[in-house]
């Protein structure tokens, strides 16, 4: 049994609610996590099998505020996604990664954790393939992409503290 008696004197917080909207600009980034995924869909009941970054915004270096916002790269477990996880990690300066084989990649992730990288985050429109030609989704909306870079080419630069404001208050515990 845990005892929470630290909590007798702290009193609760309310959380506030923020926007989930894609955002867009230049991001420093904690990785949250770096994990393997296996299994199968509930949906679909298809397997699947990939590698998903995980990252916390903890500076607005340009573009929307995001302050403590979580973001998400995907990659493929072939020759195409694998490469573009190792050059993310090569790219973000994250040592350590064994690229030998799946299960020495699985056994040393946990030296990406909490590594501060740049990520540059956009939104495209959804598309969809209809026939030869990509159409706009019918449903409209937008796509969260981010990539990992190793420096940034700054467009219209905010400065940090009004890019950062919204969640000011905000602190990340790590």
């Amino acid at each position: 049994m845990t005892d929470f008696g630290y909590l007798k004197d702290v009193a609760p917080e309310t959380i506030t609610d923020v926007s989930f909207d894609p955002v867009n600009g230049a991001y420093e980034c904690r990785i949250d996590a770096l994990e393997h995924l296996m299994g199968d869909s509930k949906k679909t009941g298809e397997p699947y099998d990939f590698y998903s970054l995980n990252v916390q915004v903890t500076k607005v270096v340009e573009g929307d505020g995001a302050m403590n916002r979580y973001l998400k790269k995907i990659f493929s477990n072939d020759e195409k996604g694998i490469t573009d996880l190792r050059n993310s990690m090569h790219t973000a300066g994250v040592e350590g990664l064994d690229f030998s084989n799946s299960d020495q990649l699985d056994a040393t992730m946990n030296m990406a954790k909490d590594k501060i990288i740049k990520v540059r985050a956009w939104n495209p429109k959804r598309m969809k393939k209809d026939g030869e030609q990509w159409i706009e989704h019918p449903d409209g909306g937008r796509t969260q992409k981010i990539k990992v870079v190793a420096e940034f080419q700054l467009k219209n630069l905010k400065t940090a503290a009004n890019a950062n404001s919204s969640s000011a208050e905000a602190k990340i515990p790590f």
